[in-house]
């Protein structure tokens, strides 16, 4: 309130208290709703004063795409998670440390969404940028984000093999279920044949009679 007096509703000053509210209550957990509020406001003073491309606007959103994620509202997550991760690439270039955290997250996001693919794709780029950045080292020295994206790594590869038998599975099923359908045709065709055939028998005879 006393920001908002002293410099107006849509100031960079609200905005930046408005972050440090929703930042602090999402952290915390205590109120996600406000958190989800207070950023909002936030990214759209900032959206309007800064721009959609500037650092302090991405960085909100970023904070609200948790914001979403913690909310399990895994749709506006990845959108905002998307958007975000395009213009980080757009400002720092695509080997920076806040692409792949922010491809990371993204990774995570889509695993919730059943997405393996594509959750894939952001493991496999956040990887590539840790490693281009000589993060990835020996397990007593790896940084705990670099450790962390090895294990959803393994976690999703788990899920891709399980992903894998259920479609053979259900491929096999299907096969199944045509090669069942086709036998009662087969056996009609098979009656029907054996009936054509014994009414010409019947009609020989009748001719020799």
């Amino acid at each position: 309130r006393i920001f908002r007096h002293l410099f107006g509703d849509c100031s960079l000053p609200v905005a930046k208290a408005l972050v440090m509210v929703g930042v602090a209550a999402s952290r915390h957990k205590t109120d996600l709703n406000a958190a989800h509020v207070s950023l909002s406001q936030a990214l759209e003073i900032r959206h309007k004063q800064l721009g959609p491309h500037h650092v302090d606007t991405v960085d909100t959103l970023n904070h609200l795409a948790g914001v979403y994620y913690s909310l399990k509202h895994y749709p506006q997550a990845k959108q905002a998670y998307r958007q975000v991760l395009s213009t980080r690439r757009r400002l720092f270039g695509t080997s920076h440390p806040s692409v792949a955290i922010t491809a990371q997250s993204l990774g995570g996001l889509c695993v919730k969404l059943q997405q393996l693919d594509e959750a894939s794709s952001h493991y496999q780029e956040a990887f590539d940028i840790y490693q281009s950045l000589g993060m990835i080292s020996s397990p007593q020295q790896q940084n705990p984000v670099v450790r962390r994206l090895l294990k959803q790594r393994t976690t999703l590869e788990r899920l891709q093999r399980c992903d894998g038998i259920a479609n053979a599975s259900n491929r096999r099923q299907k096969k199944n279920k045509m090669t069942t359908i086709a036998i009662p045709s087969s056996k009609y065709d098979s009656n029907s044949r054996r009936t054509t055939t014994t009414r010409h028998h019947h009609q020989e005879n009748r001719r020799h009679d």
